[in-house]
């Protein structure tokens, strides 16, 4: 079940409605344009939705969330295939990660979730509590998809419909028609070879294809007066011109991803009354008297209720002359005298389509959805295994539990410091962390510099530790400035927990920097719980970082200053094991 697709596919829909609002109350002021203007603003409309989730995979990210996502989004979106959280790796080296080791250590792929796992428990894979995705989200997504199908099953059958319409078809072949056809072709501008069929039982012109376009006439075609040809063919060529069977296409398939969205509904109907409009200014600019074209629709709408063409009423994809559907406002726009007929010029649709594109752009870095009761407040910077040894486990100085390996979860599971456990974050501090998190990993050193200088600012230890773990890898890897900034805002954070998550990420983005490696076994000196400083201690061996005889002094002193034996030696033996011995 792609549970994973459909948080991406509610947040696209969410900014399509912006789309369709946008165009929609621009469609007053282009009352008075011609209805090629209006169907092209339609077309780049739904276009611009059907490609919003591709974009949003590319687009740098903006603004501020403002609808709440549920709890179950930010669940299945650690999730990997058939439902299982992804493992985190073995250290560089192929050494084990510092859990397997440590006394009842688990270990955390990013910042996320605070308290979600204590004590080393393991939550069991594929499951999601009262909002995991196997069941209101399972239930969702198979609606989702039964929706899609159906739309998708109309479209192929009516397209195998339509190939047994021109299987059962006889190529005209009279000179008259194809001289006719010849010489609108090429006043309509088609230089795509055309195909005249004639159908049996066909109540209406209809046209398909896109490269090589058909027109299937009705079988008393024949019987039809010159003029009634001439606006026949100038009308489906109009079709054809305009390349409406693509952008019916484009309209049937975002209409089957995004079925359960009324303005998309709204938007593609729109689309096709617009589209015979255009059409019909098309037979209008041709000379053909309106009355006598209306009148002439009128009989051919009338004719689909014999019950000899009810079985080849137009299919859902090929585009008929005529529907009863839209009849009545094809007729007022027929028989208006002022109604601007100018088609879409070339400028015109390089401009819509430069507009569709930009509004798509930024609409598609824009997140809607905002993190639930203090989830993943923003994308999670790049997995590093996070150690994190828990405090309620056996006696340390036992040889037993020293050798013990505990369970090891991975994902958000990190468990909460002794304070933000207990203690609900404020909606407004995660929305603030949300925003300082995005500004941290946007690559840009003056918003990453406003974000870690407003992290003291910030009320909860978690929500601090998340922003510099975005922050990591700009500050480190940046100027001197930066890396004081990111350790003086560090030294706010007073849970020994959420330090480690940060000085873990600062190790992975140390890039062998030795005064990076100083600064964070200077942090590591300054931690209560000898757990929290061994867990950070052993990262930095095993990441061989301790790169000269002055890191390695300094290691071993603050190793020997641990107060517990066990994560002495611990710490220690990583060092042996990692590191050989260093020159000056």
């Amino acid at each position: 079940m792609p549970v994973p697709l459909l948080p991406a596919v509610l947040e696209a829909a969410l900014k399509g409605a912006v789309v369709f609002v946008i165009v929609a109350l621009a469609m007053p002021f282009l009352r008075r344009r011609s209805a090629a203007v209006r169907h092209a603003a339609w077309a780049f409309a739904v276009g611009a939705q059907l490609v919003l989730p591709a974009l949003a995979l590319v687009a740098p990210s903006w603004g501020a969330p403002l609808v709440e996502r549920p709890g179950w989004v930010a669940d299945v979106l650690t999730r990997g295939p058939g439902g299982a959280r992804a493992e985190t790796g073995s250290a560089p080296g192929g050494a084990a990660p510092a859990a397997a080791t440590a006394p009842g250590a688990v270990s955390a792929a990013a910042p996320g979730r605070a308290g979600g796992v204590r004590d080393g428990a393991t939550a069991p894979a594929g499951s999601g509590g009262e909002d995991g995705p196997d069941g209101l989200p399972g239930t969702l997504a198979a609606a989702w998809l039964a929706g899609a199908g159906l739309i998708l099953l109309r479209l192929a059958v009516g397209t195998a419909g339509v190939w047994r319409l021109a299987a059962r078809s006889r190529r005209v072949l009279d000179a008259g028609w194809l001289a006719l056809a010849h010489e609108l072709a090429a006043r309509v501008g088609i230089s795509r070879p055309l195909t005249l069929l004639r159908g049996e039982s066909l109540a209406l012109p209809v046209t398909w294809g896109v490269v090589y376009p058909v027109v299937l006439l009705p079988a008393d075609a024949d019987s039809w007066d010159d003029e009634q040809r001439r606006y026949v063919l100038v009308h489906e060529m109009a079709h054809i011109r305009r390349f409406d069977a693509l952008t019916h296409l484009v309209a049937q398939v975002t209409l089957a991803l995004f079925w359960f969205s009324p303005l998309v509904w709204l938007a593609v109907s729109r689309m096709r009354a617009e589209r015979e409009h255009a059409c019909d200014d098309y037979v209008l600019r041709a000379g053909t008297t309106p009355s006598r074209y209306a009148n002439d629709l009128l009989t051919m709408v009338r004719s689909i209720r014999l019950p000899s063409r009810r079985r080849t009423a137009p299919a859902f994809a090929a585009l008929a002359m005529a529907r009863r559907s839209e009849f009545e406002g094809r007729m007022m726009a027929i028989l208006e005298d002022d109604t601007p007929r100018d088609p879409l010029s070339r400028r015109g649709i390089a401009g819509g389509a430069v507009a569709a594109a930009v509004l798509a752009l930024a609409l598609a870095g824009f997140s809607p959805l905002a993190a639930r009761d203090g989830g993943a407040l923003a994308a999670a910077p790049p997995e590093v295994p996070i150690p994190i040894v828990a405090r309620e486990t056996a006696d340390v100085r036992s040889p037993v539990t020293a050798n013990r390996r505990s369970p090891v979860t991975t994902g958000a599971q990190v468990r909460g410091g002794p304070v933000d456990s207990v203690r609900p974050p404020q909606r407004a501090d995660d929305n603030l962390a949300a925003i300082l998190a995005q500004n941290a990993a946007s690559g840009d050193d003056t918003l990453l510099a406003v974000a870690i200088r407003a992290v003291p600012t910030l009320a909860h230890d978690r929500q601090k530790s998340i922003v510099l773990a975005h922050a990591a890898r700009g500050a480190l890897r940046g100027d001197a400035g930066l890396r004081d900034a990111f350790f003086a805002a560090l030294g706010s954070i007073t849970s020994d927990d959420h330090r480690t998550i940060v000085l873990v990420h600062a190790t992975a983005n140390a890039q062998g920097s030795p005064a990076v490696t100083a600064r964070v076994l200077r942090a590591t000196a300054g931690m209560r719980s000898p757990e929290a400083a061994s867990t950070v201690l052993v990262n930095v061996a095993q990441r061989r970082l301790v790169t000269s005889d002055s890191l390695r002094a300094l290691y071993v002193r603050v190793a020997d200053a641990l107060a517990s034996d066990a994560q002495r030696q611990l710490a220690l033996t990583a060092l042996r094991q990692a590191t050989p011995p260093a020159n000056p």
